[in-house]
């Protein structure tokens, strides 16, 4: 079987041609720090496929995407940094353009059924997974499965309340996610930088402390939080960040701070995805199996 995968960021799209479930192949569309919309990235998306495929090829498309998704009509709604992906659907679009199956899910879902089925979260009865990029992702292992709520919901924590400044409301996804980071530091020092250039000049130069601990403390503060509702076996950790080792040591060295100072004790264990970034791919790349 040959999929053709799309994990959608808010910075950029991985694309990963899968065959016999490895990746063969792979691309990013950069959307070189444009914000783009909805229509247009579908746009971007389809372009791709004309210009770098024989779509006869494949046999199915399967997308991780940011906000909540009705996996059988590719319905979506809620957040995104993707703006007014409400108003697109693309297994529809895809569908009818090329006569494909096409298998969409939330993103941080898509990483929990790669970390569920072949990752750190295999076996695992009750547990978290966290996507920290520049949004933040959660969803929610309950009895070994996927739990998504009554109303898909389950996990999109990232639109929870954080604080309000000025009266405006400020969400998790700000506070603890990479896009949140690089607003902070560019607003007090008047420098763009990346999240991992942010990491960086931390760990040469000791610099961004301030900003960084305040991610890592609002980060910190929500996964403990979490663990008192689900009482997990392991917190999964994934995006691009969960490679940074920096910035997992501080993440665990935060939590069990929070945890000893609540006077109750810390059973789970934080692990970084096994697949780290390609959790998304590897898992929408599963979809098509179910």
């Amino acid at each position: 079987m040959k999929n053709l995968v799309f994990d959608i960021g808010g910075k950029s799209t991985k694309i990963a041609i899968f065959e016999n479930q490895q990746i063969v192949k792979r691309d990013l569309l950069d959307y070189h720090n444009e914000i783009y919309s909805g229509k247009k990235l579908l746009t971007e998306i389809n372009n791709w496929i004309k210009a770098k495929i024989a779509i006869e090829s494949i046999d199915n498309i399967c997308i991780a995407s940011p906000g909540i998704i009705n996996t059988r009509t590719g319905e979506i709604s809620g957040l995104s940094a993707i703006e007014n992906l409400t108003q697109i659907n693309f297994k529809t679009f895809f569908e009818n353009e090329y006569k494909i199956n096409v298998f969409v899910d939330n993103d941080s879902n898509c990483a929990a059924i790669a970390e569920l089925e072949l990752g750190v979260l295999k076996n695992c009865e009750n547990g978290l997974m966290f996507v920290i990029g520049t949004g933040l992702g959660c969803s929610i292992i309950v009895n070994n499965k996927l739990h998504k709520g009554s109303h898909l919901l389950a996990g999109e924590i990232g639109a929870g309340l954080s604080r309000y400044e000025t009266g405006e409301f400020i969400n998790n996804s700000v506070d603890c996610a990479t896009l949140g980071l690089e607003w902070n530091v560019e607003n007090k020092y008047k420098l763009k930088l990346s999240a991992k250039e942010i990491y960086k000049e931390f760990e040469i130069n000791n610099k961004f402390e301030e900003e960084i601990n305040f991610q890592i403390h609002n980060l910190a503060k929500l996964i403990a939080n979490l663990s008192f509702v689900i009482d997990p076996k392991i917190i999964a950790i994934g995006g691009a960040i969960s490679e940074n080792k920096i910035f997992i040591k501080k993440l665990k060295q935060a939590i069990s701070k929070i945890i000893i100072d609540s006077e109750m004790p810390q059973y789970f264990e934080i692990k970084t995805c096994k697949y780290f970034n390609d959790s998304n791919l590897i898992g929408a790349n599963l979809l098509a199996k179910k």
